[in-house]
């Protein structure tokens, strides 16, 4: 995609050039030369640029390189080494740089070879109607990328190659259909006021040079969009799928070593149960003896969950006689889980769609469970193999199901836990939110200058990273960039081939703002035309892309989401910004010329 980009912005200037050296071309056939002569001038002039071109950026880079190091030193602790160049991996930078020029040289090369000799020595310019093949070929490829997209997007069967070449033959099958798009603009641009007329049927005569610029604007909004929608998507997933920690408010992780000093805030409530001792992180453990590592039926189809995962809030069992308002569940629910709470039972908690394992999410044939507490380490029968049964009980049970994310595995009431002869303490606090994000840095460098402090999590939503913030904001400079630069390039080598024209116009009295806005309705029938070419193809790697990134592989959903207000940046704010930067950098004032013909 960089080797085609490049080929397409540098085109215009080799078909200018090309279009420069037409009448000598045309001297050198008039006197016996062949079309392969012609061929060969025209590419010799792209090996050449390319070999300068990539010599000098070789060059620069090496240069920037050279000043970048001490910066780049200053902000790494680690020692860089001695400054070197890598003169290995510069030699296929070289050859991109001849190779891009030469690809951006075969089509000015092919029409030079087959320029009217009588009608260029006679002082005509113009071309003919595009041909009926190439657009065909475009359908048909771009018919292909679409096809290789579906297919490399598969549930199940994601292949990044494949939806990169969708990517490829899809913005290639544009290319193909750009002299279509642009004499069909002339056509319509009867009615247009003159600048834009002027602008839009000299851009059809001129399809050499018009083609490439259009195409690199197409190929660079086909990016920005697919690259928009696929990282918009995944955002857009994420957020939907955003599993809060705490609803609302702030979670204090506590050292439990610590906590008997320091005492509770007013209003703080404590989140879970631990054993004492403990190092920090941990929190699983709810007794000396063992741990509670699952929960079985007492039906006669005997089935067991496992209760062992480590949870958000520090340890995935809560000990309360009633189910706290910062869980995700509705009120029925709440009033039956409190009910099972009060006969001195356990709440099994799940999550929509969750699953134990390879096995379902915890059911119960009945109303009573038997809790099991397993020491997973003998210690008085050291013959013993897997894990020994240090305590048991048989308590109500119920299964509910949260609206969100569960926090934590299961809520026990406290005569439940003194049954299983396991003992309890706080491992955290839920604080009462809002807290400010100054607050929030207060809080942490004081716990961080305490030994063993703790943490602190506020939890405030699902927030867009500024990883993403600056990967769309690089997405849109460089569309402008790309942009600018090609319509730029287009429209001014436009402007010195037209020249004659346009003198032309100032001797029949036309203004100087006259050629400001023939050069402005230049550069917005370039960026138009490309961007309302380039924008809908790039729906199609966009769209293939977004599926794998944003799959749920325990549902199967997926999730698309179009960023509209990028595209409507790119697709029209782009190209009136282009308009704009050219009406007001072009001259407005020509020295007149004499025209032959």
């Amino acid at each position: 995609m960089v080797i085609l980009e490049v080929v397409l912005l540098a085109g215009p200037a080799f078909a200018v050039r090309a279009k420069a050296q037409a009448h000598t071309l045309a001297l050198v056939a008039a006197t016996g030369g062949t079309p392969r002569q012609a061929r060969r001038t025209v590419l010799a002039t792209g090996v050449v640029v390319g070999l300068v071109g990539a010599t000098v950026g070789v060059t620069l880079g090496i240069a920037a390189g050279a000043l970048a190091v001490p910066v780049a030193q200053h902000f790494d602790v680690t020692r860089f080494g001695p400054f070197d160049v890598p003169w290995l991996l510069l030699v296929p930078v070289v050859a991109f740089g001849i190779v891009s020029a030469l690809l951006a040289a075969v089509v000015p090369a092919l029409s030079a070879s087959r320029q009217d000799v009588v009608a260029v020595l006679a002082g005509r310019r113009g071309e003919g109607l595009p041909g009926r093949r190439s657009p065909l070929v475009g359908v048909v490829l771009l018919g292909v990328g679409v096809v290789a997209a579906v297919l490399g997007s598969g549930p199940g069967s994601a292949a990044p190659a494949l939806v990169a070449g969708s990517a490829l033959v899809s913005v290639l099958g544009m290319i193909l259909l750009v002299p279509v798009a642009v004499a069909l603009a002339a056509r319509l641009a009867a009615r247009l006021p003159l600048a834009l007329r002027f602008a839009t049927r000299d851009a059809a005569r001129h399809r050499t040079r018009t083609v490439p610029a259009v195409a690199a604007v197409g190929a660079t909004v086909a990016g920005v969009v697919a690259l928009g929608i696929a990282l918009n998507s995944q955002e857009v997933a994420n957020a939907e799928r955003y599993s809060p920690q705490a609803a609302g408010g702030l979670r204090l992780g506590l050292d439990r070593r610590r906590q008997r000093s320091r005492g509770h805030r007013d209003g703080a409530r404590p989140l879970a149960a631990g054993r004492p001792g403990d190092p920090p992180g941990g929190g699983q453990d709810l007794g000396r003896r063992g741990r509670l590592r699952r929960v079985c039926s007492s039906a006669r189809a005997r089935t067991c969950s496992s209760l062992e995962y480590m949870s958000s809030l520090g340890s995935p069992y809560l000990v309360a006689s009633g189910i706290p308002d910062w869980m995700g569940m509705t009120e029925a629910e709440r009033q039956r889980a409190d009910a099972v709470l009060s006969r001195d039972g356990i709440v099994l908690l799940t999550e929509p769609g969750a699953r134990d394992g390879a096995g379902p999410a915890p059911r119960l044939a009945g109303d009573q469970v038997t809790v099991d507490v397993l020491r997973s380490s003998p210690e008085t029968d050291a013959s013993a193999t897997g894990p020994v049964r240090t305590g048991s009980a048989t308590a109500p049970a119920r299964v509910v199901t949260v609206i969100r994310a569960s926090p934590v595995m299961a809520v026990l009431a406290p005569r439940l836990v003194q049954r299983i002869g396991l003992e309890r303490t706080t491992i955290g606090l839920l604080l009462p939110g809002p807290i400010s994000r100054a607050a929030q840095q207060d809080i942490t460098e004081a716990m961080s200058a305490m030994s063993n402090g703790g943490y602190l999590y506020v939890e405030r939503g699902y927030q867009t990273g500024t990883d993403v913030k600056v990967i769309r904001a690089v997405l849109v400079a460089l569309g402008l960039v790309l942009m600018l630069g090609g319509t730029l390039t287009a429209t001014f080598l436009a402007l010195s081939d037209a020249r004659p024209d346009l003198a032309t116009m100032a001797a029949v009295g036309a203004r100087p703002r006259t050629r400001r806005a023939v050069a402005a309705s230049y550069a917005a029938v370039v960026g138009f035309v490309g961007a309302l070419l380039g924008a809908p193809v790039g729906f199609v790697p966009g769209l293939a892309v977004s599926r794998p990134l944003t799959q749920d592989y325990e549902t199967g959903a997926t999730v698309l989401a179009v960023p509209w207000l990028l595209v409507l940046v790119v697709v029209v704010g782009l190209p009136l910004i282009t308009a704009l930067v050219v009406g007001a950098c072009a001259r407005g004032r020509l020295p007149m010329t004499a025209r032959l013909g």
